[in-house]
């Protein structure tokens, strides 16, 4: 049951779902901890956004840590996420395909600057390198009706359009 993070989290997380799978932790092996995980949850919902069906497949194996992440929603692909992490160099390599994601379900995460986060993002997003400097890349991303009440001021901004990042 999800909610137990809910106290955890920001006033107004309100997290729901039940997730279901197995997470084993290898622990010592010759080349360290290792872990293996599958999760799934078919009803997450954060904030009353229903964000739909989470598959998450990670693993730990050598000071390599990856996951894949894939979020669908009434049948759509949402969200893809597949990352791998070298702990021993700080290496990251990241992909991200977003198709409509309800950035309100970010809300209790960002809930210190902004409240009222709505609208969907779509485009993929590219993160290689050390994580001291990594090449941070998307030339595709679109908001679409996106709303962020920045806190310090209580002033909403809509946004629309494209947007490019890089670092």
């Amino acid at each position: 049951d999800l909610s137990i993070l809910n106290s955890l989290m920001a006033e107004d997380s309100d997290i729901h779902g039940i997730v279901n799978g197995y997470a084993t932790l290898f622990s010592p092996t010759s080349e360290g901890l290792r872990l293996q995980a599958s999760l799934a949850s078919d009803d997450l919902a954060v904030a009353d956004v229903t964000a739909g069906k989470f598959t998450v497949e990670a693993g730990m194996d050598a000071g390599r840590l990856s996951a894949k992440v894939r979020n669908t929603l009434d049948g759509k692909e949402i969200l893809l996420f597949d990352g791998e992490y070298a702990t021993a160099a700080r290496d990251i390599r990241a992909d991200a395909s977003i198709n409509g994601l309800n950035l309100g379900i970010a809300e209790p995460i960002f809930s210190d600057l902004f409240s009222q986060m709505g609208g969907r993002l779509y485009g993929n997003f590219r993160a290689r390198g050390n994580l001291d400097n990594p090449e941070v890349l998307s030339d595709s991303l679109k908001l679409d009706d996106v709303l962020m009440r920045l806190n310090i001021t209580n002033v909403p901004y809509t946004l629309n359009g494209n947007l490019s990042l890089s670092a």
